[in-house]
């Protein structure tokens, strides 16, 4: 069933296709035990983000194979004797696990079992350097559970608003000191990929100097709710409490001033 036929960019529209895609999928889901399958080309699924609702359009979902719910995520970097590039796996199974909680989202709201819905998705990507395709299952239960922290931590934007100032512009053409007086009044989100990405990224990295989220996702994901160097280190060298929210990243900070304790006397533990 191709959800996306004769679809066009519109407000109308998307709002139609979610409303059908909606339809079809909770159609699919049987009330007797019987296993059948059904595949679903192209549908529109919704997901709160910071109080917005946003559109989501996965390749495809497989639904009730084998008595579960599975996303098809197809990609075109190959695979090459069996292995692929791992960054671009690891992007894809982001990407999937946002398709995952979509879909599990709206089974939920629909009163069915989340469960349903795989969390091994099918990863399609071209075998070796031909057109012929190998189709690979991705855990992405890590995942699922990052991204749940992040969207649970994500503030509304109407809060981010209410906190930007009434004159603030981002206007290039505006006066140099204007622009950056405020631009400094946001709080600066920065991460070493933004280098690759954004032109404001050196403003950003300087402003958010001695930020533990200033050395990369990975470091920001594991230690959620540690903010600064400084606090971490505090909390590495047991001179601070940590708060409730801290209790992991504080146990993972300790285990690792142990570890470099053990590496320097020359006695590992």
């Amino acid at each position: 069933t191709d959800l996306g036929d004769g679809a066009d960019d519109t407000r109308h529209d998307l709002a139609a296709r979610q409303q059908r895609s909606r339809d079809r999928l909770l159609a699919a889901v049987p009330s007797s035990g019987a296993d059948t399958a059904a595949l679903f080309d192209h549908p529109l699924l919704g997901l709160d983000v910071a109080g917005q609702r946003v559109h989501l359009e996965p390749d495809l979902v497989a639904a009730r194979l084998a008595g579960r719910w599975h996303v098809v995520e197809i990609k075109s970097f190959p695979v090459i004797d069996g292995q692929a590039d791992p960054a671009k796996v690891a992007a894809a199974a982001i990407q999937s696990a946002v398709y995952v909680l979509a879909l599990r989202d709206l089974l939920t709201a629909a009163g069915h079992d989340p469960g349903l819905v795989g969390t091994d998705v099918v990863l399609v990507c071209p075998r070796d350097f031909g057109n012929q395709p190998v189709a690979s299952l991705v855990d992405v239960r890590k995942q699922l559970l990052v991204l749940r922290r992040q969207l649970d931590r994500m503030a509304r934007i109407d809060t981010l608003l209410a906190g930007v100032p009434e004159d603030f512009t981002a206007d290039p053409q505006a006066d140099p000191a204007t622009l950056t007086a405020g631009l400094t009044t946001v709080d600066a989100r920065y991460a070493p990929d933004c280098l690759a990405t954004c032109e404001l990224a050196y403003f950003c990295r300087h402003e958010t100097r001695g930020q533990t989220g200033a050395l990369g996702r990975p470091v920001r994901e594991a230690l959620g709710g540690v903010a600064t160097a400084a606090e971490a280190l505090a909390l590495a060298a047991g001179e601070r409490t940590p708060e409730p929210e801290q209790a992991e990243a504080a146990a993972l900070l300790r285990a690792a001033a142990r570890l470099r304790a053990d590496a320097l006397s020359g006695h590992p533990g």
